[in-house]
């Protein structure tokens, strides 16, 4: 008989569909729901709370307030942490800045010179063709007279 080994069951392996879905439960659907449940659980404490008469409208309406402004300030803190993390990414970049513009600039030159060598290798065909052409519609203008 074949012994199991349980270290050895392999995964069995997800298709990007399932992937996906469960990608987009962690992502979108659980943190939305946790969010209407606070909104629902916060609505229904400030009904309950106004209703039974037990405090005042402006506690509970200073704690909404406090509890919606969090998460604003959470998000603000992070940007301004972000904003200083590109702010010490460019300082460090800023260096080499002159040898970039260098670079640039050479390849500018080198494009500079490939359109001007290919625009005169092709003057004389579009010559050519320019005369082809106006002697065309001078024979059209003589046929049509």
């Amino acid at each position: 008989m074949e012994e199991i080994n349980p270290n050895s069951t392999q995964k069995q392996r997800r298709s990007p569909d399932q992937k996906h879905r469960i990608q987009s439960l962690w992502q979108i659907w659980l943190p939305l729901g946790v969010v209407v449940l606070l909104a629902v659980g916060l609505f229904s404490a400030t009904l309950i709370i106004t209703q039974s008469g037990s405090m005042d409208l402006g506690q509970v309406q200073n704690a909404v307030v406090i509890l919606m402004i969090l998460p604003l300030a959470i998000i603000g803190v992070l940007t301004f942490i972000a904003l200083g993390l590109v702010i010490f990414g460019t300082s460090r970049i800023f260096p080499l800045v002159p040898k970039l513009r260098m670079i640039s600039q050479q390849l500018d030159s080198i494009s500079f010179k490939i359109t001007t060598w290919s625009n005169r290798l092709m003057l004389p065909f579009v010559l050519v063709r320019g005369l082809r052409n106006r002697l065309t519609s001078k024979k059209h203008k003589q046929l049509l007279d």
